[in-house]
């Protein structure tokens, strides 16, 4: 009897558990929502298709990602209620502080949301090559925007490289006024005793920032090639010695000098193992001087520091030297 009232009650148990599981699923199922919404140009108001997606849940940081069909929409389907940030974003195309994202996309359960219209911002082109004052095309140099407004909110602007045939061209740049300049890569110096080279260089040609031409850039526009004629100067050398807290000397520290008024061009050279170094080429400019940590073995032939998109070279060392450089060689540091 035992036995049999035993097995009754499994048989009556699988089906209730089975119950259970479903009926939870489907609870689960009804407490999914929906949200979506569209990307649009944030200037002409027009779909973007192939745009890219983000919704992320605000307390997990759990993405999900989708993207934008021909009319520009998008759809997130079995959503789990929450909060969540929408953000639309697209290769060649500027993203909008403010406009690009969506942060306060609250679903409750079993609800269909719509965010608000997420806009990007079609980028403008400029191009153009940097001569000499003969006309020679110039190949390595450095060419970058500066805003006109450097008070303001500009995006950063990554630098580019010139060609062999001196040539450049910067895409996806967010609309405004800039300042074009050229200068020379921040390599390492000290093999020259010249007393004249190029300086810094801002469109058309000109090394005082204060006299540079504004480029201005529109939205999906792009530019007439433009070009930069490279000056020429005097340069001047700095020196010193690299010493830690104790006064003694810290050997084979890579120093770099770093333009902080928009005017000179960053140069970089190696100390000795008697902690000396000597830095030539520089033109006259306003420069913080940093000291970097070599991570190569300096008769490897280590390369120059990477200048990070802040402005300042990976593992840079403290310091808080500024220098200004006038009409004469620096030394005693």
């Amino acid at each position: 009897m035992k036995r049999l009232l035993s097995r009754l009650v499994r048989v009556l148990l699988v089906p209730f558990s089975v119950l259970i599981m479903v009926g939870g699923t489907a609870t689960s199922a009804l407490a999914a929502g929906r949200v979506s919404g569209r990307v649009v140009d944030v200037d002409s108001k027009g779909p973007i298709d192939g745009a890219r997606v983000l919704l992320v849940h605000v307390d997990s940081g759990t993405p999900l990602v989708t993207q934008t069909d021909a009319d520009g929409r998008f759809a997130f389907d079995a959503v789990e209620p929450g909060r969540y940030r929408a953000q639309a974003m697209k290769p060649g195309l500027n993203t909008v502080a403010d406009v690009s994202v969506d942060a306060n996309v609250v679903l409750a359960a079993d609800e269909s949301v719509a965010t608000r219209d997420l806009g990007l911002r079609r980028g403008g082109v400029v191009s153009g090559r940097v001569v000499s004052p003969q006309g020679t095309p110039l190949a390595e140099l450095i060419v970058q925007l500066e805003a006109v407004d450097r008070g303001g909110r500009a995006a950063f602007v990554p630098p580019v490289q010139t060609d062999e045939r001196g040539e450049f061209r910067m895409a996806s740049l967010p609309p405004g006024a800039f300042r074009l300049v050229a200068r020379s890569r921040p390599t390492l110096a000290g093999e020259s005793g010249a007393a004249t080279g190029y300086l810094a260089t801002y469109y058309p040609a000109t090394a005082d920032r204060a006299r540079a031409t504004a480029v201005t850039v529109r939205a999906g526009e792009a530019n007439p090639p433009l070009e930069i004629v490279m000056q020429s100067g005097a340069l001047f050398t700095v020196s010193g010695f690299v010493i830690d807290e104790d006064f003694a000397a810290v050997p084979e520290v890579t120093i770099t000098l770093l333009p902080t008024a928009g005017t000179g061009s960053a140069v970089v050279a190696r100390g000795t193992d008697k902690g000396r170094f000597t830095i030539r080429g520089v033109q006259p400019g306003t420069y913080q001087l940093l000291p970097v940590r070599e991570t190569q073995d300096a008769a490897a032939g280590a390369a120059a520091p990477t200048i990070t998109q802040s402005g300042t070279p990976a593992a840079a060392l403290t310091s808080d030297i500024s220098i200004t450089v006038d009409d004469r060689d620096l030394g005693g540091l």
